[in-house]
């Protein structure tokens, strides 16, 4: 809400910004009044429409910027990299090349940034989150040892572990996000209680996060209705109800699953296929009674849709082979034609190909005939493009062989001629 972009369908979302009040983490823009993290203050890229973010009269700033500190080089750094104990790895982007960011005598001083904590026996900052992550990164590995961390208090905000150990960002509480360990999955606590169903329902979800319905997960606004699967997987509400389609509308080209769990487009209904969890678009006696989009074609048992190209292609895809019955009638599809046998449809862009699609083999039988198609005529000239080429292993001279019907360069010439 009031993040400059509209969400809602009628755009209520971004309508009475003016008077709008930001919650904490975020800053509110000077004229349209929409919100945007902290974070991106000062960070060269406009997000406030009035360019208000990036602006020195709303952000005085101090030499090297806000969230960095300077190098006694002149170098400006991200605050966060002081004290890091980084001397070589980050040192031609993060670190200061003159190692003043963790001169000993600075870092014994230092207060760690929030978020961060100091190793116990080394003058280091750590990520909060680093803490019991199964890799020491303390020389002293004082962040994996218990003795250290015992009734830690969090910084306000934070979600606090449930055996008393370790203090999450808030981002990372509830998301089903995915661990820095693989042994981890998605739990960043070690006991697994950020993701604890019990304890999510009491988490309240960080602005522009969407609780979901059982109020045990938050997932960012922007993944609510986008419609981008039907399953519970990939990160979004795992009991569907941010998808649901007493929240979600679904666009004219769908159709509701009969669960209420996602839209799934027309064009796959009664395909054979199950694109809904409840399998309720392939179910038989909806199947009956469906009627097929205008581009596919109702097999005689009612019970599944093909594309009309399909149809007597000389390949069955109906459970009752109906697609392949009495083709002799049958009037090819728009953008094919009938092989010389009278029987098989196959699509113009095929003939002339190289590659043989009629049973009989007539696709290939190139003559005048096929050029009154321009698909046929252009599909010649680009199979001839790159029908031969060949390295001479003597000269290493590449030399290629075009075998083309004179009649598609020179639509006059003799059908028979070759250049």
């Amino acid at each position: 809400m009031c993040d400059g972009y509209a969400n809602c369908d009628d755009g209520s979302d971004e309508k009475g910004c003016s008077n709008n009040t930001c919650g904490e983490g975020y800053w509110r823009c000077n004229s349209s009044g929409n919100c945007i993290p902290e974070s991106q203050i000062l960070d060269d890229r406009n997000e406030c429409s009035d360019g208000s973010d990036e602006s020195e009269l709303f952000h005085p700033t101090p030499p090297c910027g806000v969230g960095h500190w300077m190098c006694q080089n002149g170098k400006c750094i991200n605050e966060w990299a002081v004290c890091d104990g980084n001397l070589a790895f980050y040192s031609s982007v993060f670190s200061c090349e003159d190692l003043s960011d963790e001169d000993p005598a600075l870092c014994k001083d230092w207060n760690c940034l929030p978020g961060y904590w100091k190793c116990h026996d080394a003058d280091i900052c750590v990520r909060e989150r680093k803490i019991f992550d199964g890799v020491e990164d303390c020389p002293d590995g004082s962040d994996e040892m218990e003795l250290y961390h015992l009734n830690r208090t969090c910084p306000d905000g934070w979600f606090k572990c449930a055996d008393g150990f370790q203090c999450l960002e808030p981002l990372y509480a509830c998301t089903r996000t995915f661990g820095d360990s693989v042994d981890y999955w998605f739990w960043h606590c070690r006991d697994h209680s950020d993701e604890n169903k019990t304890l999510c329902a009491q988490w309240e979800c960080l602005p522009h996060y969407w609780p979901c319905a059982d109020n045990s997960q938050c997932i960012r606004a922007t993944q609510v209705c986008e419609r981008r699967r039907i399953s519970s997987d990939e990160g979004d509400c795992e009991d569907g109800s941010d998808e649901h389609n007493q929240l979600c509308r679904c666009y004219n080209d769908e159709w509701p699953c009969k669960d209420g769990n996602g839209c799934i487009k027309e064009n796959v209904v009664c395909n054979g296929y199950s694109d809904c969890n409840d399998k309720s678009d392939e179910s038989d006696d909806f199947c009956q009674a469906w009627n097929c989009p205008a581009d596919m074609w109702k097999c005689d048992d009612d019970k599944r849709c093909i594309p009309t190209v399909s149809v007597c292609d000389g390949f069955i895809q109906c459970l009752d082979g109906s697609d392949e019955y009495g083709c002799k009638n049958y009037t090819c599809s728009k953008g094919t034609t009938k092989c010389a046998d009278g029987v098989q449809c196959i699509q113009l862009k095929n003939i002339c190909d190289g590659e043989t699609n009629c049973k009989d083999a007539s696709d290939e039988l190139c003559t005048a005939s096929c050029l009154k198609y321009p698909v046929v005529k252009n599909s010649i000239i680009n199979h001839a493009m790159k029908t031969l080429a060949y390295v001479s292993r003597s000269t290493n001279i590449v030399m290629v062989l075009l075998i083309v019907p004179l009649e598609v360069m020179r639509p006059n010439a003799a059908a028979s001629t070759l250049i």
